[in-house]
């Protein structure tokens, strides 16, 4: 008689490894094995044994996964043993990142409309990027000095959005404002952005 008796585990690599015990009785025999994943086979062979051999197979999961793995003898006669496993993989934490920060118009000499308020009013644009889903807190820099909080941005995965904030400078003639801008991220990492220069000159 051939028989054979398995145990799994989840070995710090990630990997979840099967081993198997397969014993004859009867002397000597070379004895033919298969592993099957939910029924399916996923490795075969032979061995000869004396009286045990210890077989291992090795699952490496990339995502969380459960299912039965059976290392069946099948020759010269059959036998079987099964075990169930479950592997739950921890979602990492997600990143955000800011990039392609710029302000329209980033130089301007001449004459400036007043708008809304009495400013010249000017659009700061930047693209958000995350790693997965997660909402990203974030604000506007001005070196004038000065910031804007501005609404938290929702992703449901992995992606990128661009974003964008109005803001006005002084547009009496004669103003000249030489600044910088850039964006800050203070969850769900913290993050910073190139500094954008920015030039208005109204005549």
């Amino acid at each position: 008689m051939r028989w054979a008796r398995m145990v799994g585990a989840l070995t710090s690599d990630h990997r979840v490894t099967f081993d198997g015990v397969v014993r004859v009785t009867d002397g000597p025999a070379t004895v033919r094995y298969r592993w099957r994943l939910d029924g399916r086979t996923v490795d075969d062979g032979s061995v000869r044994v004396s009286r045990s051999e210890r077989l291992r197979h090795v699952l490496r999961p990339t995502a969380s996964d459960s299912g039965t793995m059976t290392l069946e003898i099948w020759g010269p006669n059959r036998d079987a043993d099964r075990v169930r496993y479950r592997v739950t993989c921890a979602s990492a934490a997600p990143v955000a990142g800011v990039e392609s920060v710029r302000v329209e118009p980033a130089s301007h000499n001449g004459p400036c409309p007043q708008g809304e308020n009495g400013y010249y009013w000017l659009t700061a644009r930047a693209t958000i990027k995350v790693s997965a889903a997660a909402t990203v807190a974030y604000r506007w820099n001005w070196s004038t000095p000065g910031h804007f909080d501005a609404p938290a941005e929702t992703f449901s995965g992995p992606g990128e959005r661009e974003v964008s904030h109005r803001f006005g400078v002084t547009a009496t003639p004669g103003a000249v404002t030489n600044a910088r801008m850039w964006v800050e991220i203070s969850s769900p990492n913290t993050a910073r952005s190139a500094e954008v220069p920015y030039s208005i000159t109204c005549t």
